[in-house]
């Protein structure tokens, strides 16, 4: 068994006690969920992915694995969590809008260095996408910050 199956198994296992322990909990009803239903939920998507992962990879070779933290990768794990911690910083101040673009753009630019224009697009789908869900659907509100939105 290679390692990736492993880690998947795990992760599959993980989704099972997961969904044993919410049930322990309230599932509540369609018009009010209870505390169970959003780790439920979360531990049957968990479930599927794993699975869905470990017979997507299951019937193909690896050609190398490549380790998480490699040689050079420290510089790039500084930046990210520097940035983590600047956008809990600013966060307030620039508002959730403006702080989750440049937060989704500059961890983006990291991945793909040079294409700019994408990074800007799906930052911006990003950003109105959780704003939506949270602002408008759960009608959780967020720091307006220094533009008013």
């Amino acid at each position: 068994m290679r390692k990736l199956d492993l880690d998947v198994i795990v992760l599959f296992l993980f989704s099972l006690i997961v969904c044993y322990e919410s049930f322990r909990l309230t599932l509540g009803s369609a018009s009010k969920p209870g505390p169970g239903l959003f780790p439920l939920l979360l531990g049957v998507t968990l479930g599927v992915l794993s699975l869905m992962f470990l017979f997507a990879k299951g019937f193909k070779q690896d050609k190398k694995v490549t380790p998480l933290l490699s040689p050079g990768s420290g510089k790039r794990v500084i930046m990210i969590l520097g940035t983590l911690c600047l956008y809990s910083v600013v966060f307030s101040f620039l508002g959730f809008l403006i702080s989750t673009f440049l937060l989704t753009f500059f961890l983006m630019s990291l991945s793909y260095p040079a294409k700019w224009i994408r990074n800007g697009i799906a930052s911006t789908f990003i950003c109105v996408f959780f704003y939506i869900v949270f602002q408008v659907m759960f009608d959780i509100r967020f720091p307006t910050g220094i533009l008013g939105f």
